[in-house]
């Protein structure tokens, strides 16, 4: 159910902010509550990320396995980057900005090849609660759209330590694009993730040059 995706999503980036992720991720993502799936030798795989790496190494691909984790490519590689690119262009003094390019041309590499969602969001929450409660609606709408369109990537991995998962990130995705089997939703991920940068960018710019307010005014 989309709608059911979406709460998912809202909770998983609200519960990671509070340092609470695995009490949503460990259900979804390694036991049952993900689905669960039979392989070759008639043993059941239980959760998400266990069914992406069963399906991956067996060459399935018509299992609805990958659905907790889609989103993340899109916002770890296009939003965020998106986000950081307004928010290195709203200083108007050239100094200033010349001092803080690298930092923000770090973040954004660091987004997408390390993921740091969670970071950005505290910073969100503390700076803009507007602008991170926009990325929380954003993000679980994600999740319900890539499930409605069919669209699924996985997280290849055997580490259980779902707090610091840097799933999603440009180099995994690239395998996909490159792998016949997965080249379709690899593709569908970078149309949905262009259309995020454009949003977020421009949501970012907008909100900050016509709609933010010191805590004085």
């Amino acid at each position: 159910n989309p709608i059911n995706l979406t709460i998912y999503g809202i909770l998983d980036r609200t519960l990671s902010v509070l340092n609470l992720g695995s009490l949503i991720r460990q259900p979804f993502w390694f036991r049952s509550m993900g689905g669960s799936v039979m392989n070759m030798v008639g043993e059941s795989i239980v959760g998400d990320v266990n069914m992406w790496n069963g399906v991956v190494n067996s060459g399935i691909v018509s299992i609805q396995a990958g659905k907790y984790i889609t989103p993340y490519y899109v916002l770890n590689i296009f939003a965020i980057p998106g986000m950081l690119l307004a928010f290195s262009i709203l200083n108007t003094d050239k100094i200033e900005k010349r001092k803080h390019r690298l930092f923000f041309l770090l973040a954004i590499i660091a987004s997408m090849f390390t993921n740091i969602l969670v970071p950005v969001e505290i910073v969100l929450l503390l700076l803009c609660p507007v602008l991170f409660i926009f990325h929380l609606l954003y993000s679980g709408i994600l999740f319900g759209l890539f499930h409605m369109m069919g669209v699924y990537l996985g997280y290849l991995t055997t580490n259980t330590n779902v707090i610091a998962a840097p799933c999603g990130t440009f180099l995994e995705w690239l395998t996909y694009f490159t792998n016949a089997n997965y080249k379709m939703d690899a593709t569908m991920v970078l149309i949905v993730g262009f259309i995020s940068f454009v949003i977020y960018f421009v949501v970012t710019l907008v909100f900050f040059n016509f709609l933010a307010s010191d805590i004085f005014n």
